[in-house]
Formats: structure tokens, sequence, C-alpha cells
């Protein structure tokens, strides 16, 4: 096998062989005699015509044999069905078929009849309903018929009906006769097909499941069975509305359709529509209820009301019915957690990380770059592996089978044949094991069942009558207006359908005070001429390299609208492929230091403290020679001094290769999961000017990160800054602070799973991006806003904490459908995103920027897409502010990239700044004409580290509360400036603000007018900046 298997796979189309379309299916009803009669001589002739294609010549002597009184009627009645379909008559050929049921008395022969019917009713005339009634009386006949099987595990897989085709896919298994797209079928539950493929005389015949649905409903309109299959198309596409009334429409028809029950009880648990949703449980069938997903749907339900009992036990009762549900046993682990039973809720956490690397390993395996195609023995390997782990014991036999049938010379699937074999051999056994499961451990069945009558849950208001007097929110760009004129190189720029991976990443930017005057400016990394390989095939046009390399450049704030490029006159030369910028003190001078993230060599450049800059990175050590992307400067260790943590993405001989895989002629765009992950590096600060490589010995050493976004904060609320890495494809890391608890150094422990934010709440890796942190609910904890690939959404992640003692009790929370941010941003890819108060009204907005993937714009995508902007209604809920509202900037499309958050006229309005691959940067104003009061705080540490990373601002005014903290990492490719603004509306004093230093002081401010910038240095009396007097 040499580490790769042999053959394609298709990677969202099912194909089905067999069918009425392969002689070879009859030929098992054409009985050889010792002597032929004159009419099974026609009989033999009319075969031979069907191979020659001669249709009409088939057809004549087949129904000539049967005139004659050939002994081979059944054969007969086939050869001559199977003509008149390549003719286009296909009722008559369902009744050729079903004369062989009149005419045999032999149960296996019946059954192939029936699946011929059924394959002609299926693909030709569209009668789903008709076709699945055959296939099922085949199977009646005889349980092993096979093309009665693949017939109707296509059927129910097009119409979404998986639980239904659940146990013929498992009956296949155990007759040793399934295919790999059986394997991935029976091993996703939530696969989703896209097309059908039919095995013909003319060659495949493809359909895309729409249309093949389409047809169906047209076909035979009131059968429901097809609606179901459409209703789910229109669910994985997120037209909730759109499935909605199809199910239905379905149950209007036909209420027995349990998994139409099932399918309509989640949708409307996620739109918190109490009315709908308590009307259907009310109304669920007895079949229903044994369907995992109707317990699911409650359980949703239940978290939406906040009644955690009664969502663990409904989650449980999922369980119950589906052990291989993976939302359920990751959400059933968080509930656990808050409700006490941390012991509990680790089997059901561990048997979701199970399920969800199964998940993407069967991705990968079944073709789809992202999650990385490449299919060596040791992924399949690992499949198996995961499988027996979860009891899952027909699957890994099925793929150990897989992989001897490619290499009978392997020993590992022997071993796990044999192992299992005891298993297998047992009458009844089923899917899943029970004792392998959680299940076998917890039983929560002393939990509150739900009791719902009415509709008690009130929905909030979305906005504070208060709020409506700020606003409206806009924007103006300002960047060639004030002379920040810049343009990201890529030589892929035109065209830029053509672009290799790292030329589809985009460059950052750092908000820096280089010149201590108190004016943000700016520092854009640059990319660079990468010629392409001549030895690597390629369509992509050759590029010459610039006259004048393209170079980092450096932009003065003059303090009188308009910004200067200083890139010369303050020494930088920087000619890398640049991509991520952080900025902090390195030396703790009093003035900012940068580190620019490179394709093949990151710098480290000091502040001179006269207005240029020298590259110290070769005494530093912290060059590296990876695809390092991303990276922060903050105190990790507590020893005053800022460290380095650098985000590394791909690793690879070359992440510029043109086309994927190497050296092939027809080679197809190239995906992160055709490269393994680099390591992230974590380096500290020797205070001598150099940094020492705690790579190994602090605990982020990971093999499968594929990180993009960063984040530096203090979570737990220890003092300690905490590391978030938002990872692609893969699970995101939270490495939780325990520096000094261990007595070994920087201590770092990954805690992503047990935290909440390593998966989506359905459980699934995401493709992470960018990150935006601040306490967007009011609730005084970080909150976590993620932008992640198209068809995913984005999502918000909110930290809950429990009553009990600090730290390390809090959970993170996906409330993204209930904050009102899944919908927008499900058709876009988002990148760079921040919270900022937009209109100063006391409560965090939104910004992301958005733009697809040169070369991976799938049909009905676009590459270009338009920013998006959410105002917060102050009830934990967003609503996206119109486009004609916010200025002509959010009205174009852009293909965005990094995002930061400054205010660089000093006006106390936030403002951003935002890079793109296909257009100029661009610098949005913020111009909203009514605005609430603000606070603005400028932190200087002492015994902290100067930059104050992790340093938390309590204010509050009557009843109200605002907590902010500094962070560092600021998400995707950026570095925002380092001040606090935080807006008060119409509060013009705050009763009290406190400072919550990393160095163990707590600094109380006591009462503090609004409307200015304070200085405040640690421990010491606050300067007032800016503002009243």
């Amino acid at each position: 096998m040499a580490g790769r298997f042999r053959g394609p796979l298709i990677v969202t189309s099912l194909v089905l062989a067999g069918g009425v379309l392969i002689v070879a299916m009859c030929a098992g009803l054409i009985e050889r005699k010792p002597v032929l009669t004159d009419a099974d001589i026609v009989l033999a002739r009319a075969k031979k015509a069907l191979d020659r294609r001669d249709f009409p010549t088939a057809e004549k002597l087949a129904r000539d044999a049967l005139d004659k009184g050939t002994t081979i009627q059944g054969g007969a009645w086939i050869v001559s069905g199977e003509a008149i379909v390549q003719q286009g008559r296909f009722e008559e050929a369902v009744e050729c078929f079903l004369q062989v049921v009149k005419l045999s008395k032999q149960p296996d022969r019946q059954a192939m009849a029936h699946a011929l019917a059924g394959d002609v009713l299926a693909r030709r005339l569209h009668r789903l309903g008709e076709a699945e009634t055959h296939y099922r009386q085949a199977l009646e006949l005889e349980p092993n018929e096979d093309n009665a099987r693949r017939g109707l595990i296509t059927l129910l897989a097009a119409e979404g009906r998986r639980q239904a085709a659940e146990e013929i896919l498992l009956s296949v298994i155990r007759d040793a006769k399934a295919t790999e797209q059986h394997l991935f079928l029976l091993g996703n539950s939530e696969w989703v097909i896209n097309s059908l493929s039919f095995k013909t005389r003319e060659g495949d015949r493809k359909v895309q499941r729409q249309e093949f649905l389409e047809r169906a409903r047209q076909a035979v309109p009131d059968d429901p069975v097809p609606v179901i299959g459409l209703a789910r198309l229109a669910d994985v596409k997120n037209q909730s509305a759109r499935a909605i009334e199809l199910l239905e429409s379905v149950l209007a028809a036909d209420p027995d359709q349990y998994e139409a029950w099932a399918m309509l009880g989640q949708l409307l648990a996620r739109t918190g529509d109490a009315r709908r949703f308590l009307d259907w449980n009310s109304r669920v069938p007895e079949s229903a209820e044994q369907d995992a997903r109707t317990w699911f749907a409650r359980a949703t339900w239940a978290k939406h009301r906040n009644e955690e009992r009664v969502g663990a036990r409904c989650l449980w009762e999922c369980l119950n019915r589906d052990p291989n549900h993976l939302a359920a046993n990751l959400q059933l682990a968080q509930s656990l957690d808050r409700l006490g039973r941390s012991a509990d809720a680790n089997h059901f956490r561990r048997r979701a990380a199970q399920l969800s690397e199964l998940v993407t390993l069967l991705r990968g395996l079944a073709g789809d770059p992202r999650f990385g195609e490449e299919r060596t023995e040791q992924r399949v390997q690992r499949l198996v592996e995961l499988n027996r782990q979860m009891g899952r014991a027909w699957e890994a036999v099925a793929w150990s089978m897989f992989v001897l049938r490619n290499n009978q010379d392997l020993q590992w699937p022997k071993k796990h044949l044999e192992d299992l074999r005891p298993y297998i051999e047992k009458k009844g056994t089923p899917r899943t094991i029970k004792l392998f499961t959680p299940l076998s451990r917890v039983d929560l069945s002393d939990l509150p069942a739900p009791q719902w009558a009415d509709a008690t849950t009130a929905a909030k208001p979305d906005t504070d009558p208060e709020k409506t007097a700020f606003g409206p929110i806009a924007f103006r760009e300002d960047a060639r207006a004030t002379g920040l004129d810049f343009l990201y190189y890529s030589d892929a720029a035109d065209p830029i359908e053509k672009s290799r991976l790292p030329e589809t990443v985009g460059g950052g930017a750092g908000v820096i005070d280089f010149d201590g005057d108190g004016w943000p400016d700016l520092y854009l990394a640059q990319g660079s001429h990468k010629p392409v390989d001549p030895n690597q095939p390629t369509t992509r046009p050759l590029v010459k390299a610039p006259q004048t390399p393209p170079r980092d450049r450096l932009f003065r704030n003059t303090a009188d609208g308009r910004f200067e490029d200083v890139t010369n006159q303050a020494g930088v030369l920087q000619t890398a492929y640049g991509q991520g910028v952080s900025v902090g003190d390195v030396n703790s001078d009093g003035f900012d230091d940068i580190h620019v993230a490179n394709v093949g060599g990151n710098r480290l450049l000091i502040n001179n403290g006269d207005g240029t800059y020298s590259d110290e990175t070769e005494a530093a050590g912290i060059a590296g020679n990876q695809w390092s992307i991303n990276g922060l400067l903050a105190d990790l260790d507590g020893d005053g001094l800022p460290d380095l943590y650098v985000v590394n993405y791909l690793a690879g001989e070359n992440v510029f290769m043109p086309s994927c895989p190497p050296d092939a002629s027809n080679g197809r765009p190239c995906f992160p999961g055709d490269f393994d992950a680099a390591q992230d590096r974590l380096y500290i600060n020797t205070g001598d000017g150099g940094f020492r490589d705690m790579t190994q010995s602090s605990g982020i050493a990971r093999p499968d990160g594929k990180g993009l976004g960063v984040i530096a904060a203090d979570f737990d609320d220890d003092r300690r800054l905490d590391l978030f890495i938002a990872n692609d494809t893969r699970a995101n890391f939270l490495f939780q602070n325990r520096t000094g608890m261990t007595g070994k150094g920087v201590s770092l422990l990954e805690t992503g799973m047990k935290s909440g934010l390593a998966l989506s709440a359905e459980g699934e890796p995401e493709g992470c991006m960018g990150i935006a942190v601040g306490d967007v609910d009011g609730d005084g904890t970080l909150d976590l806003f993620i932008t992640n690939y198209i068809g995913q959404s984005n999502t918000l992640y909110s930290l809950e904490q429990p009553d009990g003692p600090a730290p390390a009790t809090g959970f993170f929370l996906d409330r993204t459908r209930s904050a009102g941010l899944f919908d927008n941003g499900f058709d876009l890819v988002g990148w760079g995103t921040e919270f900022l108060d937009a209109d100063l009204d006391g409560d965090l907005d939104l910004l992301i920027t958005n733009g697809h993937i040169a070369g991976h714009v799938r049909e009905g995508e676009r590459l270009e897409m338009p920013p998006l902007c959410y105002r917060n209604s102050g009830t934990g809920r967003f609503a996206v502010v119109p486009a004609r509202q916010l200025g002509k900037y959010f009205a174009g499309n852009y293909i965005g990239r990094g995002l930061a958050r400054l205010d660089w006229n000093n006006d106390g309005r936030q403002d951003a700044v935002i890079t793109h691959l296909d257009a100029p940067l661009a610098l949005l104003t913020n111009t909203t004409p009514r605005t609430g009061h603000r606070l603005v705080l400028r932190l200087v540490g002492t015994s902290s580290s100067r930059d104050a990373i992790g340093a938390t601002v309590t204010a509050r005014a009557g009843k109200r509360t605002w907590v902010t903290q500094l962070t560092a990492g600021d998400g995707y490719l950026v570095s925002n400036q380092k001040q606090l603004v935080i807006g008060t509306g119409t509060v013009n004093r705050l009763d009290a603000v406190s400072i919550r230093w990393p160095s163990g002081l707590d600094q109380d401010l006591g009462p503090v007018e609004t409307d200015r910038t304070l200085k405040v240095i640690e421990g010491r009396k606050p300067l007032i900046l800016g503002g009243k007097n």
C-alpha cells in the first residue's frame, strides 16, 4: 500500500452500481438447460442483440421467445424490459419486470424483479414512493437482495432519511458487501449528498440531488417523501423557513412520516418560536419519540428556557436512541459540567472528541481537500481504532477488510479482525455496543423530563428605548484622503483565481504609536515576489519580479488628518512575505516594537526611540523558518516582560505550490488539507534582548493545530494570560496558564474541549480565522466571536460563570443563534473581526470583513463579499446594520482579510482599518452623528508588563457595570490600538472605576467624569490627556 490507497473517491456523490441496466443482474434468472428449445435459442439471440445495443431487435426477439413458449420466461421478460427501458417506454418496462413476480414461485427471483422495477420507478419515472415500496417488498422476500439494498440506500440518502437507511447499511456491512460510500454514509450520519451517480450502459450518469428530488415532486405531487429530502437540502443551505414550510406540508399529507417530525422539531426549536414549538411537541407521534432528533430538539428548547436539568435529561434520552449523536454528546458534557457532575461529563466529552475526530477523518478520506484527502494507511488505521474504541464493531471490521483488500500483507487489520470476532459473531450485535458508550456508566433517568404546557418564554425586546437616541452608525472610507496609499502585493493579483495558498491569506496591520506622540500610526505587512517553480506543472502565467521589491510600510499619523509614509526614514527594510503584525514593548523602554510574521522567517524590529527601528531578529533568536501567519507579544510567565507566541499555519516543502497534488498535470488549487499542520512556537523573553524557545516544555506542543487567529486574555480571572488559538478545520485550542502552579516555569494546559471552545455546538471543527473578544452581553466576562468558512456561520462563544469560587469555573457556550449572528455570515467567508462600541451606547457592536479564497469558489458563490456591521441591541442580540446606512464602503464587495481597531483622529469614536487582496487598504472613519459618552483609558504597567496586557477595568454607574480588558493578538493578522474605550451611553459620570493589574495590584480610581482620555500608570494617579479638564 506504501502509505496510499488506490482508487478515487467521490466527495459528495453517491454512486449506485447495478440495476436495470446491468445485464449481469438478469443472468441468474436464465436457467441453462441441457437441451435448449427453439424458443430458448431465440431468447439467446435477444440477449446478443441487447449486448450490441440493438434494442428494438432485442425486444422483438424476447417477445418471440415468449410467444414460442420459452422455458426461461423470467429471463425473457427481463430482456424485454431492459430493451424497452432503453427505448424510453418506462411504464411498460415496469410491467415486464413485474411479470416475473407473477410467474416465478421462487422468492429470490421475485425479489430481484421487484428491485428492477424499483430502479426504473426511481431513476426514470421519479416515483420514489412506489420505488421504495418495491425495494422493501424485495427485501421482505429476500433480505440480502443486493440491488434492492443499494437502490433503497440511495433513495433514503437522497431523501435525507438517514435513520431509515441505517439498518439497511448495517445489513450490507454484515454481509461483507459494503462499498466505501456505504461506510461513509454510516460513519457520518449528517453526511450531505449533493449528487447521485448511476452506472448505465452509456457510462456513469450523474444527476444533482436537488434536481432528482424536484423531478420526483413534479412526477407525484402527493408523494411527501421527496419533500423531506428537499427540506434537508434547504436546512443545509440555512434556509430554515423554507425547510419548515416543506416539512409541515409533508406532515399535513402524511402524519406518519416520523423523520419529518424529528427534523421539524429541530428547526422549530432553533427559531425560539414558543407557540409553534410547543404545538409540535404536543402532537409528536409515538413513532417519532424513538428518533434521537426529537429529543435533541427538546434539549435545544430546554436550553432556550434555561432549564439545565431538563435539557440534560433530553440529551441523555437522545443518546439512548443514538449514542453516536455528536452534538448531543458534546452538549451533555457541557451541561453536566454546569450541574457539577464533571466526572460524568468527562465520559461524554471523550466520546464527542472521538466522534469529531472520526468525522474529520471521513471527510478527508472521502476526498474533501480542506480536511486532507490523502488516503494513507495511518489515517484508516486511526479510523478503525476510533470505531473500535466507541463500540462500533461492524464498522471497524468493514474498514479493516477494506484495508486488507488493498494489501493482504498488513498485520494490524488482521489483529483487529481477530479481536473483534467475539463481538460480531454474537447474534444481533447492534451497530454500537452499549458497554463501550458513556450510557453504560451514567444514568440520568432521575433528572426531570420536560413538562411544557404553554408558551411561557417571553421574548426580550430587541432594543432598549434609551438606545434609539444614538446613531445611526456610519463610517466614511478615508484612506486615500488621508494619504494611506497601500495595496498588498501578490504575484497572482491578475488573475487572482490562480492564487497559491499563501497568496490567499493577505497581509496584516499593526496600530502603533512608534513616535510616542499619542497619535496612532500604522505598520502594514507587505507581500513579496515568489516565482513559480519551473519544474512544477501549472497553467499559471509567469510573473516577472517587480523592479523595486515590495516592502512593509510604516505610516506616521501627522495629527492633522493625514498620514505620511516614513518607511525609509524609520529604517524599515523588510521585504519578506509578510502576514501578521504584532506590537509590544519588548524591552520595556516605553517605545513600541514590532514583530512581523512571515512565510519563511519572521522579523523583530526594535524601536530605537528616535523614530527609527533596528532589525534585532538574529540577536533575539526568533526568526524560525516556517509559514508563520500571526503572533502576539504579551507577558505569559509573569515576569513583567512581553513574551512571543507565534502561530504557524501549514508545514511542507513548498507551500507555494501552484496546484495540488504535487506533480499532477491536471491539478486543482491547493487546500489546507494538502499540508500538515505546522507547530506553533513560544519564546520567553530573557530580558537581555534574547528569547528562549519554550515550545516543548511549556505544554503548547500539539500535532494538528493549523492556527490562523490568536488572542491572549485572562479568561479565568487569575491574573495569568491564557491563549486562545482559532484553528482551520481542526479543534480550537485554549491554553490555560498554570505558570507558578507547577514549579516548572511557564506552564500552559490545553483545555479547549473542556472549556467548550474546541468545537461548534454541533460538535464540528470549523474553518476558524478571525477572533473578536469582549463582554458583549454585559455579564462581566469575556466572550469570543470567531469568523469561519462559508457554509458554517460564524460562532459566538459566551463565557458563562456559574455560582462558585473563581477561577476555572467558567464554560463557554455557543450562543450564535440566540444572539442573531448565525444567518448573515452563513454564505460568507469571514476573516478579520472586532468588537467596538460604534455609537458609544454602552454595548459592543461588531465589524467583520469577508471574502472568499481564490480558486476555491464553487458554483453559486462569489469571490468578493460585503463587509458586515452588527449593532448590539443591549439584550444579547445583534442585528445587521443596513449597508445604505453605514456608508458607501459597505455597499461594495471585497476580498477582505485583516481588520484592526483604532481611533486615528482621537475624537473618541472607534474607527477601523481593513486590508484587502483585491483593493487598497481601507480606513473607516467613524462618522456616527449621535454618540453616547465615553471614557478612554491608556494603561502603563510598572510591576506588570509595560503594555499592561491582561489588565481588567471595571466601571460602575448606578445599576450598570462595564468590564473590559486589554488583550493581545487581536484575532487575525492585526494588532489593535492599545487603549480601552468604554461607551457609557447617557451616563456622564461614573460612580467608580477600578483596575485589576496582572501584577496583583487592585487600583481604585474613584468617581470619574466621562468624555475624557486618561493615562493610568500602574499605582499612580491618572493623567488627563484629552477631553474635559
